[in-house]
């Protein structure tokens, strides 16, 4: 028979051994309260459950006081962690001096909320709070050489890859210029009802995963990102907002994999239709560059039912893709509307809703690059008034459009795209 731990607050002089210091437990109660920790809290052992038994979880406070170390670190299948606000105390660090002689603060290493090689977890409706030098949140997958990432990806579908582990309804407060939280290397695994505020939500070489109706704002990075190669997964009905770079962007997990590479190792595979990748019903607003970009990757993109408003760069950005399709969008208020950049072949972008609006009147609404061959443009809707030509095709003799409608006289936004208060 399981055993149960009541922890208070009050009694608990240091919550990092507390696992440990009870072997037969296998669900361990935080009562409301700040519990200080100066080491990581180390779940190890299979079927644990570690939860806030406050009403919610900003009630029961794990504040770690060490800048070098985790904050709850999780290497067990089977495990829960629910209900607790974890974070790290960083005002009282002193600091140091470099060889200038200048004053430098000291780094954060740690990283608060780390899943590390388990299976089968689940983080729900918990508070974390990052810092801008390291994740919030890693599920870093199994343990790993950097080279061996497309190994595990590719051999036996991905077999080896950590199997359903769940990130759901918790809120992530980080300015780490990177991902900050990282889903890494899973398979059959969800991400979802998550609020993430000032930091990158990263999908890292997935498959058979879901990414839905979170909430990413204020990111200094990315909103979204998906690193290639993934397969099979859905990337549907997120907010994104006010992004410093894209609202969603997908591309090589290193700079250096490009197209052909990938071609070579995942042709079959990622040519088949089963193995693709949809980013569906997003609603994305007020970025500062592009509103959805897919970059120098190899396999099936579908981009459905998005909307996409107030973008500082292309709303919808495809660059060296092949195959894509762009269906049933509506993009509004940004300086270009769809574009099939350079290197971009046999990409179907159809039936999409672009509008120029005054005073965000758009240069294009869409636009086929030098060098990209083989697209078909059909049944686009094009409204409004635009600064250079409508539908810019730089090379007609390779690339087809069909069945484009023009309106020039819209001149108000009500029910168009999305405003702030809806986004």
């Amino acid at each position: 028979m399981s055993k149960t731990v009541f922890v208070r607050a009050d009694s608990c002089s240091e919550l990092s051994e507390i696992v440990h210091c009870h072997p037969n437990a296998s669900r361990f109660m935080l009562a409301a309260g700040t519990y200080l920790c100066s080491k990581p809290i180390l779940i190890d052992r299979p079927d644990i459950t570690f939860c806030g038994a406050g009403a919610v979880a900003s009630m029961v406070k794990i504040v770690i006081t060490s800048r070098t170390c985790d904050g709850i670190v999780v290497k067990a299948d089977r495990c829960t962690v629910r209900n607790v606000s974890i974070g790290y105390s960083v005002e009282a660090a002193a600091p140091v001096v470099q060889e200038d002689g200048a004053l430098a603060a000291v780094p954060v290493s740690g990283i608060a909320l780390a899943i590390v090689a388990a299976n089968n977890v689940t983080i729900e409706e918990c508070h974390i709070h990052g810092h801008t030098d390291n994740y919030a949140v890693y599920f870093s997958g199994p343990q790993h050489e950097h080279a061996d990432v497309v190994d595990l990806f590719h051999t036996d579908m991905g077999h080896s890859l950590n199997k359903q582990n769940r990130f759901t309804a918790n809120l992530v407060y980080s300015t780490f210029h990177d991902n900050g939280v990282a889903f890494c290397l899973q398979r059959d695994g969800v991400v979802s009802e998550n609020i993430v505020r000032g930091t990158e939500l990263c999908m890292y070489v997935c498959r058979d995963c879901i990414c839905s109706k979170n909430k990413v704002i204020d990111s200094v990075t990315y909103g979204i990102g998906c690193s290639w190669p993934c397969a099979n997964v859905v990337v549907s009905h997120n907010v994104v907002k006010h992004c410093r770079s894209a609202g969603i962007c997908v591309r090589p997990y290193v700079d250096s994999f490009d197209v052909a590479q990938q071609q070579a190792i995942f042709g079959n595979e990622q040519s088949d239709p089963a193995n693709k990748l949809d980013v569906a019903h997003n609603n994305i607003y007020a970025t500062l560059s592009d509103g959805i970009i897919i970059d120098d990757v190899f396999g099936l993109f579908s981009i459905d039912n998005n909307i996409v408003s107030r973008i500082a760069d292309v709303a919808v950005h495809l660059v060296r893709v092949s195959g894509a399709t762009v269906t049933n969008n509506t993009v509004t208020f940004a300086s270009r509307g769809i574009t099939a950049d350079v290197d971009t072949t046999n990409a179907q972008i159809s039936n999409n809703t672009v509008n120029s609006i005054y005073p965000h009147i758009s240069s294009h609404a869409i636009i086929v690059e030098t060098g990209a061959t083989a697209n078909t443009l059909d049944g686009n809707s094009v409204n409004g008034k635009y600064l250079g030509k409508e539908v810019l095709i730089v090379e007609t003799e390779s690339n087809e459009e069909h069945n484009t409608t023009f309106d020039a006289d819209i001149d108000f936004y009500d029910d168009i795209g999305a405003t702030e208060n809806e986004a």
